[in-house]
């Protein structure tokens, strides 16, 4: 038996308030996106409670000031971490725009009833690259902190190692650089933005861009027969291009962590760890 006219048109109604009904449902719960300013203003009026959604190796490498960590497959046991008030404003953040982690993270939050969930989609990345506030696991070494590691020599240069795996000791490296007697040999890379390069940098450095939202860098830029050291701004993005690179290129590659600012060939560097 057929669907008269009259009754097809109930059914088409019907399936239309669903699915009217489904998409206001998603937009209310669905987590917000918000950009870096409205992150940068949420930060400085101290509103809401940022959460790092990445392991807690990079975590430690260097997060946003105040930031939680709650890597995704550990909510269950963090989630106790969380605000007791249901309304607190959370800004979830990862490894920038195509770390999805920030999302996933999110929809559970949302789910365990808090309502005022946010993204910030550029993530740890964007908010380094522009030179806010950022923590790091270990503190500022202070002055005159004698180095105790080991020479090396590598690719026919001798510097001294730091306490992580392809890390040059910013103490020892942060000396040298005071007094003028790094070696002349090695091959200093500034892994940020063309920009952020042009603006300062340190001196002798070439600038070759670490590319966040892909995870490369371009090696074929560094020479052969010399020892590549990276660095930027904090510390972070000369680590990830780091671990990005390949086991044989990682041989002759160092990475420095340390801040480094510079106001054109003017640079002053503080060790984060060492």
């Amino acid at each position: 038996m057929g669907i008269d006219k009259k009754e097809a048109t109930v059914i088409r109604k019907v399936i239309f308030s669903f699915l009217v009904f489904t998409l206001i449902v998603w937009a209310e719960t669905a987590p917000k996106e918000i950009d870096f300013k409205e992150a940068k203003r949420i930060y400085n009026a101290g509103s809401g409670l940022f959460i790092d959604a990445r392991e807690i190796k990079f975590y430690k490498k260097g997060t946003i000031l105040g930031a939680l960590n709650m890597p995704l497959h550990r909510f269950r046991r963090l989630k106790r971490l969380l605000p007791v008030k249901k309304s607190s404003k959370l800004i979830l953040f990862c490894g920038g725009i195509k770390c999805g982690k920030s999302s996933e993270l999110a929809k559970r939050i949302a789910a365990e009833g808090y309502s005022h969930v946010m993204v910030y989609r550029g993530g740890f990345p964007e908010w380094s690259q522009k030179g806010q506030e950022v923590m790091l696991s270990d503190i500022y070494c202070k002055e005159g902190h004698k180095s105790t590691s080991p020479a090396v020599t590598i690719q026919g240069v001798t510097v001294h190692l730091g306490s992580e795996e392809g890390m040059i000791d910013p103490i020892w490296f942060a000396k040298q650089f005071k007094n003028g007697t790094l070696p002349p040999a090695l091959n200093l890379v500034d892994v940020r933005k063309a920009s952020d390069y042009r603006q300062g940098h340190l001196p002798g450095a070439n600038s070759i861009v670490w590319d966040a939202d892909n995870g490369v860098i371009d090696t074929s830029k560094f020479p052969k027969d010399k020892l590549t050291l990276l660095y930027c701004n904090t510390g972070i993005l000369s680590s990830d291009a780091y671990d990005s690179l390949d086991q044989e290129t990682a041989k002759r590659v160092l990475f420095l962590n340390a801040v480094v600012k510079c106001k054109k060939d003017q640079c002053e560097i503080r060790p984060n760890a060492h």
